[in-house]
Order: C-alpha cells, then structure tokens, then sequence
C-alpha cells in the first residue's frame, strides 16, 4: 500500500507538470516567481533558478526534494504563464498547481504565492478578472481545506509592495473527509479596469490536520487566474485548470484497475 500512495503521488505530480506546461513556451517579459512559505521556513522559486527544474521558460517545475517543512511534504509544485499573454479567447494566464502531503499532527497551513509582471496582453477600455480552483483531497480530514485567491496589479510590481492590487472573491475548498473527495469552483468575474504593462498575482493556502504517524494525508490543488477583455463566461482555459485534479484521479482509478489493484 505505501508503494502504491508512493507511485500514485509520482504519477500525480508528473501529469501536474504536464498539463500545466500542455501551451509550450511563449516569449515573456516580466519573471515568472513562486514563494512558498509555512510562517517559518520559505523558498523563493525563480523562472530558471537553481530550484526551477523546467528549462522552458513562462513554466516553473520545483524541484521538491529540496522544500523542506516540518509539517509538510511537497510531492509536486509547478506554475505557467502565458506572458505577455494573447487576445481573446486565452486571454493572459497565470497557473498554479501542486501536491502535497500533511505529515505529523495537530492543525498547520501552507502558502504558495505565484506572481508574475509585463503582462501587455489583453488589453482594452474594459478588462476583467477570472479566478478558479480545485482540490482533490485524500484521507483528509473535515478540518483541512484549500483556499485560492488572485489579483490584478496594475502597478505592474510584484507583490508584497505596493500591494497584491484589485482582488478576486476569494475561493475556499473544504475536504468532507472522505477517503478520496473532489472540488471545485469558479470566483465571480472582477472588473479591472484597463492598464497596460500590469502584474498578475494568485495565491494557494492549504490548511491541514494531521491524522496521527504513519498516515500521510495529501492534496492535489490547481488554481488559474485569467485576464480577458470583458466577457460573460470564464474562458475554456480556467476550466480546464479546474477540473483537473478530477482529471487525474480518473486517470490514476483507471490505472489502478488495469493493474488489478
């Protein structure tokens, strides 16, 4: 069983990098950066850094053997950009996506803070913000949950100053506490107005509950922050990033049964 969970979160974090890297890399501007941090302990990743295992660049592929945490266990980080961005109907993309799991006991949370600027991409007299997220939780408990949240920085700078800029509703996703439980959710749609060069900024949190030794419960999140030229829906692209980790436990129940496991 544990080499099982141990091949499942390899294959897990492996079609992450995949799908979050489907676009190919485009010329960008601005530098693609995720931070990670538990309150105590945090790493910066840099498009291209010595952490960056991903030589494409607009696409950050963590090397997680190296983000050590007390309480918990990066299986996979991994974060794309479309910058400068395109028009309609991709619009300007920044994705996160990650698996990790929740080691030791008691109540700990994680953020992962993915930022990006020089988007050009679209622009207009009328721009608006797409937000959405999903979770996949296994043998997490009611008390654990995946929150997301992006902004619009028309200062064009990475946070933490001047500010994050025009925020998104934020998203939380809550595990029910089954053995394997999915969601997912699409924030209202946020005006923001029109700015060329701006900055595009998203945020994961995920706050776990431990189960005891030798238990190591685990989340797969994917989140997409997307700038079109107004529109009613939310793009295909965010839609798809929603969906995903629903997409990957389909993939590994299939696997498992072939393998008659």
């Amino acid at each position: 069983m544990k080499i099982f969970r141990s091949a499942r979160l390899m294959a897990t974090a492996a079609i992450l990098t995949g799908v979050l890297v489907a676009w190919g890399p485009l010329a960008r501007a601005g530098t693609l950066e995720m931070l990670i941090s538990d309150g105590t302990t945090s790493y910066v990743i840099l498009d291209n850094g010595p952490v960056d295992t991903n030589p494409n660049p607009n696409q950050i592929t963590a090397l997680a053997s190296v983000l050590v945490f007390p309480d918990f266990n990066v299986v996979g980080l991994n974060a794309y950009t479309n910058n400068p961005g395109t028009p309609n109907p991709t619009g300007a993309v920044l994705t996160v996506g990650g698996a990790l799991q929740r080691t030791g006991s008691g109540i700990a949370a994680v953020t992962i803070t993915t930022t990006d600027t020089d988007y050009m991409v679209p622009r207009g007299s009328s721009l608006a913000m797409h937000s959405t997220t999903s979770a996949t939780f296994t043998d997490v408990p009611t008390s654990s949950s995946s929150s997301f949240q992006s902004w619009f920085n028309p200062s064009n700078t990475p946070p933490p100053s001047p500010g994050m800029g025009v925020p998104s509703p934020p998203l939380t996703l809550a595990s029910t506490g089954l053995t394997i439980n999915s969601a997912a959710a699409n924030a209202p749609v946020t005006p923001v107005g029109a700015t060329s060069p701006y900055g595009l900024t998203n945020e994961v949190v995920l706050l776990g509950t431990g189960i005891g030794a030798g238990a190591l419960p685990d989340v797969v999140f994917a989140g997409s922050t997307q700038i079109l030229s107004a529109v009613p829906e939310p793009d295909s692209l965010s839609l798809l990033v929603a969906g995903l980790p629903l997409a990957i436990w389909g993939w590994i129940k299939r696997r498992r049964l072939s393998l008659g496991s």
